[in-house]
């Protein structure tokens, strides 16, 4: 009977300090709202800063690399603590890491990718509004892909074929990694507005 009363009074106490220590623990540090949405930068990868576009949702998000055709490839794991984020890619069986944190308007931190390490300092992506259609042209071996813009006129009306010659640029103009001037959108934009007034 005696050997009872002390292993239920043992049990209490253990019931009681395992209660009172949940009690004590400190709730979970939330993920700061503001690291949501997209972010941009251009890593100082030797001779070829390379941009990068990462978004970061509630509990995932996705890595997207337009120089070299890569968009939305999911994260592999995502941990968000207050303002710092920590997440891992697995692109091919090549791990990235990019971790950082909210400090203002930029997240400032690391890009890790196959033993190498940059600093990085993202910064808000605003999505440039599309003013062109997108066209896909069947071509030996694949396809060619083009942005028209159009006069705005029914019926026939005259093409120009803009090439850009001056190394890699995207198709406004831009140099990839480089200052953006969009002066390929800009002439054909001006162009199509000839041909409409």
């Amino acid at each position: 009977m005696m050997k009872k009363i002390v292993l239920t009074c043992l049990l209490v106490a253990i019931l009681t300090a395992c209660g009172t220590g949940k009690d004590n623990m400190e709730a979970p540090i939330e993920m700061n709202e503001q690291l949501l949405g997209s972010w941009e930068e251009n890593i100082e990868i030797p001779q070829s800063p390379l941009p990068i576009i990462i978004k970061l949702d509630r509990e995932t998000g996705s890595l997207s690399v337009p120089a070299q055709g890569l968009h939305d490839i999911p994260f592999k794991s995502a941990v968000y603590i207050g303002d710092e984020m920590n997440v891992v890619i697995d692109l091919t069986g090549s791990k990235i890491q990019i971790t950082g944190q909210l400090k203002g308007e930029r997240i400032e931190g690391v890009f890790k990718q196959n033993g190498q390490t940059f600093p990085i300092a993202l910064a808000r992506y605003e999505e440039q509004p599309v003013t062109y259609e997108e066209l896909s042209i069947p071509v030996s071996n694949g396809e060619l892909k083009a942005a028209l813009q159009r006069a705005g006129k029914d019926g026939p009306t005259p093409v120009v074929i803009l090439l850009a010659g001056s190394g890699a640029t995207d198709k406004d103009g831009n140099p990839i990694g480089g200052a953006k001037n969009d002066s390929l959108k800009m002439l054909a934009e001006g162009l199509a507005l000839l041909r409409s007034g």
